[in-house]
């Protein structure tokens, strides 16, 4: 609301031909009527055109739920049930947030998006780095073996006869 009605975003542009008004959603095609969705108009309002925005912004949640670090470690020690159930909701979320932000201005939408993909480029970067480290301490890393009985909780226990009873 503070952006559809602040003053100092009207007509206030980013690119010339596509994003004129940040206060608006960006209408990259005007269907020159608007229409009604079932069940959808009501959470997000009349489609009146195109929206590029949201639709990149749906993209770039897609892909950070799916590249997330937390989500493949989680994904990894999930039943079969919470693994469907994380793979419903990394498509559930960004469909959802196409729904809200379809009609929001182009500012809202744009900051967001932004923030989503540097975060995004970010996590991989952080990933890439932390592999090439590990990687190179494993190069380096010597192992000795060592000969003679290995510790006392790795060896089998030696098995116990029929009559075994233990003494006090």
């Amino acid at each position: 609301t503070g952006l559809n009605s602040n003053v100092a975003l009207r007509h206030e542009g980013l690119l010339p031909v596509w994003l004129t008004d940040l206060s608006a959603p960006d209408l990259l095609v005007n269907f020159g009527t608007s229409f009604h969705v079932p069940l959808i108009s009501s959470l997000m309002g009349p489609i009146a055109g195109f929206n590029l925005l949201p639709i990149l912004l749906c993209a770039a949640m897609y892909l950070q739920s799916k590249y997330g670090a937390q989500a493949q470690a989680s994904q990894a020690a999930a039943t079969p049930e919470q693994a469907s159930q994380q793979k419903m909701m990394r498509v559930m979320l960004p469909v959802m947030m196409l729904v809200f932000f379809y009609n929001a201005p182009s500012g809202l939408t744009l900051y967001i998006m932004a923030s989503t993909t540097v975060g995004l480029i970010e996590s991989r970067y952080i990933r890439k780095h932390l592999r090439e480290e590990e990687e190179q301490a494993a190069a380096t890393e010597t192992v000795v073996k060592v000969s003679g009985k290995g510790p006392r909780g790795s060896r089998p226990k030696k098995p116990k006869g029929p009559f075994w009873v233990k003494r006090q």
